[in-house]
């Protein structure tokens, strides 16, 4: 039997409760609670006597749990507490797209959509890009389908040509120009079919030229072409990029004029980008890096994951740590604060957090309940949140959620009566 406190130790509004509860159980019920994954089957009345049972049907969507029952009982005044009789519909693979993959996350639950995309150099050639999983089981429309992406003729020059000639050229092929006897290309050499269906650059033009001597800049090359004693076109390149302080190296020799890199901080060491600041140089018309501000500043890593709390929503989204930082943590659900602890931890001089305490702890779920005939395990003095207890019938005897709520019931009428006799 459940355990009691004395009258005095239990207020008058729960024994009201108590009483009140157990008041309405030779009463009526009113219309059956609503499922987010069934209908009811209701009769053309308000409220249901004791002992009246209502079957639901799932929803489109949702299958039967077999095994399970579809029903809830009248018990008093309040209904039984409806098992999870329905489960959602799951479709299997959605296919596979060729030259193309599936948007992450996949899910395969009713309701849900898959979206596809084509791969870099293909475009969606179907209507739609997506399925979605439909109450049947099964996915909608067909897997779409992707086709090559394709470039047209680029555009023929004046005293000079191009090859290979094609009707159509695929993603990444290229062409190479060249000018008639005499003349200067001025522009790009040669262009290439992007992923969008267009060039990479203009078509060059073939020109008059003369040509200066090449010279070094710094260990880097250049040439310059002029005509009519303007320079029309410069060809060389940038060296290496620089080492910038407390950044990941950067590979290469040297780059073209235009062309970027991006630099990491070295957060192997403890150094993280400084948001809001530039990260990236460029190789300059002169063949010289351009330069930024430094960007890299000591910091804390992220502050550690506890299997108690989480990190506040004020602090949850920041991006860098500094030396001095605080962050607050909210206890996680099925655990409650500890009174008089501190939920904070700090970045310190070197770099490290200090020591979280435990300031959270498992909230109680208090006993189970006995049941007649029958016994539960383990018979621990305290159930935290988490712990879980199995119930099993002596020998003869069988025990169902109906039954369990009578049980409730009759444990509930049996304490109070306890209780009006302790006072009288």
């Amino acid at each position: 039997m459940f355990p009691y406190c004395s009258i005095r130790h239990v207020t008058a509004l729960f024994l009201l409760y108590l009483v009140s509860s157990l008041a309405g159980v030779e009463g009526a019920c009113d219309p059956p609670p609503r499922l987010s994954y069934a209908d009811a089957k209701l009769d053309s009345v308000n409220t249901y006597e004791n002992g009246s049972k209502i079957n639901y049907d799932c929803l489109p969507g949702y299958r039967s749990i077999p095994g399970t029952i579809r029903y809830v009982t009248c018990l008093g005044s309040t209904w039984s507490n409806p098992p999870t009789f329905c489960e959602v519909v799951k479709c299997r693979n959605p296919g596979e797209i060729q030259n193309g993959q599936i948007e992450e996350p996949i899910n395969q639950s009713f309701g849900s959509r898959v979206v596809f995309k084509c791969n870099t150099g293909y475009r969606m050639l179907s209507k739609l890009n997506y399925r979605d999983c439909q109450s049947n089981g099964e996915w909608s429309n067909d897997v779409p389908k992707c086709e090559a992406q394709v470039c047209p003729p680029p555009t023929a020059i004046t005293d000079g040509d191009f090859s290979p000639q094609k009707d159509e050229y695929s993603y990444q092929d290229s062409v190479t120009f060249k000018c008639n006897k005499d003349l200067a290309l001025v522009g790009s050499t040669s262009l290439f079919c992007t992923a969008h269906g267009n060039w990479s650059s203009d078509e060059p033009n073939c020109k008059v030229f003369t040509m200066h001597s090449p010279f070094n800049i710094k260990n880097q090359w250049a040439l310059l072409f002029y005509i009519a004693n303007q320079i029309i076109e410069t060809f060389g390149e940038c060296g290496p990029p620089p080492a910038l302080l407390h950044t990941v190296p950067i590979d290469g020799k040297s780059f073209p004029v235009d062309e970027s890199v991006v630099y990491s901080c070295n957060k192997t060491a403890g150094y993280y980008e400084i948001p809001g600041r530039s990260r990236t140089i460029t190789c300059q018309d002169d063949f010289t890096w351009s330069t930024v501000p430094e960007f890299c500043i000591r910091a804390c890593d992220s502050p550690p994951r506890l299997d108690f709390a989480q990190l506040g929503q004020e602090d949850i989204n920041k991006n860098i740590y500094l030396n001095g930082t605080t962050v607050k943590y909210d206890c996680r659900p099925g655990y409650k604060r500890i009174p008089g602890t501190d939920r904070t931890i700090s970045c310190l001089d070197n770099f490290t957090w200090t020591a979280p305490q435990s300031f959270c702890q498992r909230r109680s779920c208090g006993h189970p309940g006995e049941i007649d005939n029958g016994e539960f395990e383990p018979t621990d003095s305290e159930f935290l949140f988490g712990s879980t207890v199995t119930y099993k019938c002596n020998e003869g005897k069988g025990l169902t959620s109906e039954n369990a709520v009578q049980l409730w019931a009759s444990v509930l009428k049996k304490s109070v009566n306890e209780l009006q006799k302790s006072q009288r």
